[in-house]
């Protein structure tokens, strides 16, 4: 692996090194990664120098506290000598911390979409197969003069679960339409 990578497990070792000739290792440039999530401390990961390359290592002890999340994170190359500090702006983007499986207990490790899919359903059937006019679920009242807006909101988080499906299972497309003509 040659960069942080786009998804990696809480509770996983990380392992990788970059080569950036521009910002040798060997002439005191250490690359750090600066990771941000609104939920939670920022992450720094700084690289030890492996002659001109950037080596970053991270056991699994360093990681099993990070907070599962989707991080924004910004890549500097950074010198640190004396009065001519310099730092650069190498890359920013994004990554997703997943939940330490080994350490995660009764901690609810369904997706943001099935969450959804989930307390919908729950309101669409208080609502409609029990007759109620209104409910109250986790503290929040859903009533039925509402429902088309309930219907809505349960149809596109039920479209994102099913391509979150698809993703994990490795299926990045959508169905296949074919239309056949009568020949002749």
């Amino acid at each position: 692996m040659n960069r942080l990578p786009f998804t990696f497990r809480a509770g996983d070792t990380l392992q990788w090194t970059e080569s950036h000739p521009e910002y040798p290792a060997s002439n005191g440039w250490q690359i750090k990664y600066v990771l941000h999530n609104k939920n939670a401390h920022p992450i720094t990961l700084e690289s030890t120098a492996d002659g001109d390359k950037h080596a970053f290592s991270k056991s699994a002890a360093d990681t099993a506290g990070y907070d599962a999340g989707q991080y924004t994170y910004v890549r500097l190359a950074v010198k640190d000598s004396g009065a001519d500090q310099q730092r650069y702006t190498l890359s920013t983007g994004s990554v997703e911390i997943q939940i330490n499986l080994g350490e995660a207990g009764t901690a609810d490790t369904r997706s943001f979409n099935q969450k959804m899919v989930d307390l919908l359903e729950n309101v669409l059937l208080e609502l409609v197969e029990n007759g109620k006019a209104e409910v109250q679920i986790n503290g929040r009242r859903w009533r039925k003069d509402h429902l088309d807006s309930y219907v809505k909101q349960y149809n596109e988080f039920k479209k994102r679960l099913d391509k979150e499906m698809r993703e994990q299972q490795g299926k990045k497309r959508g169905p296949i339409l074919v239309k056949f003509d009568k020949v002749g």
